[in-house]
């Protein structure tokens, strides 16, 4: 028992640093519509970004420091391509998103190399806790209380502003959303800035738990996955389905390795042939 407590304990940090990318993804799909394959990609610079600025920083200066940099490196990127296609086809986007990966994954190996790198863990995070006869790091604790904080303000400022109205207009209807005067453009630009940010700062939270190397940007199969389960365009399924995908990986890899990431696209399978708009119904189908 204290076994699968301290695995589902994991599964849960896993899940709220997956949160954190997979918010970024389905608030770009939302108002964008665009099938961003290259945050993966983001996630992996922010991870690699942080380890370079740790050393002066710290870790919680790169936190900081790091996200912004692949905000900037975003704002870049969609006025150089993805602005031209955004307003085509989603297969359009996902193709041109997937070159962008393969790029930016490319020149991240050129630039770290190949082997795994860690920032180190600050001294008063460094050790464990005992909590219901479980030990439990303080720096695992610690980054899913980090990435339920900034998840749940992100949610706020969604759910209970002036910006986040406007953004859900522009989701739900970009063309009546600029016929009453809200810059869809512009909101898109915040939007894909905030949400690449958002996977570089999982990518920095997660390098001391899972260190940073090339071919961490895969993880974007699984944020696929989560925003397919929870509903392309639905915030509180993205939420759920995180946590999901985020224990069952946990706790499939403890107790049945050789099927923990079949598990994961099992749960796909099921809930696109149950309800194909996501857990709960809202989401939007690709057809």
């Amino acid at each position: 028992m204290a076994e699968l407590i301290g695995q589902m304990i994991a599964g849960i940090t896993y899940g709220l640093i997956l949160l954190l990318i997979s918010l970024g993804l389905t608030v770009v799909f939302g108002i964008g519509r665009v099938v961003n394959f290259a945050h993966g990609a983001f996630y992996a610079l922010g991870a690699f970004v942080g380890v370079s600025l740790a050393p002066y920083l710290g870790l919680f200066g790169a936190m900081i420091v790091a996200p912004l940099v692949v905000a900037a490196l975003a704002i870049f990127l969609d006025h150089l391509v993805i602005h031209k296609v955004r307003h085509h086809s989603e297969l359009m986007t996902f193709i041109l998103t997937y070159g962008l990966l393969l790029i930016l994954t490319n020149l991240t190996r050129e630039v770290w190399g190949t082997n795994s790198q860690y920032i180190d863990i600050p001294q008063s995070l460094q050790g464990f806790w005992e909590i219901l006869g479980v030990r439990i790091g303080r720096y695992q604790l610690a980054a899913g209380g980090i990435a339920l904080a900034v998840a749940v303000g992100l949610l706020t400022i969604l759910y209970r502003t002036e910006i986040g109205l406007k953004f859900r207009a522009s989701s739900e209807d970009p063309d009546v959303a600029a016929f009453i005067g809200i810059d869809v453009e512009r909101m898109f630009r915040v939007v894909f800035a905030t949400g690449s940010g958002l996977a570089a700062f999982a990518g920095v939270v997660s390098v001391p738990l899972y260190s940073a190397v090339v071919g961490m940007e895969e993880i974007v199969i699984y944020t696929f996955v989560i925003v397919i389960v929870g509903g392309l365009g639905s915030l509180r399924g993205t939420v759920l389905a995180a946590l999901l995908v985020g224990v069952l990986t946990s706790v499939g890899s403890a107790y049945v390795a050789a099927w923990s990431n079949m598990l994961v696209f099992l749960l796909m399978l099921v809930v696109l042939i149950l309800e194909p708009r996501g857990i709960f119904r809202e989401g939007r189908v690709l057809i």
